[in-house]
């Protein structure tokens, strides 16, 4: 899956899922079942972060090692994402960065 097709798969799902900022860290979860947490990468999938990883998630959707560590890094904002992948995620989920 291309990272085009991965937003273009965000946005037809996101309303699904209620998404928040966890101390930077992108994460959702089902109206009906706040248990099972979700990240953009694993909400695509169907696949809930306790159930799987979001390496799991990525293989399964068939993206590549290199689209995927762009996607995570942005969505756990780990040192060196890229800003722009980052706010891609940030407005497509209709959420704003943690002042």
């Amino acid at each position: 899956m291309t990272l085009n097709r991965f937003f273009t798969e965000l946005t037809r799902i996101k309303d699904q899922y209620v998404w928040h900022l966890d101390h930077g860290t992108i994460r959702g979860h089902l109206p009906q079942d706040i248990i099972h947490e979700f990240c953009p990468l694993t909400a695509v999938a169907e696949m809930p972060l306790s159930l799987s990883s979001p390496e799991d998630a990525a293989m399964e959707i068939g993206m590549s090692p290199e689209d995927f560590e762009l996607i995570v890094w942005a969505i756990d904002r780990l040192s060196g994402y890229d800003p722009i992948i980052r706010q891609r995620l940030l407005t497509c989920l209709g959420l704003h960065e943690e002042a």
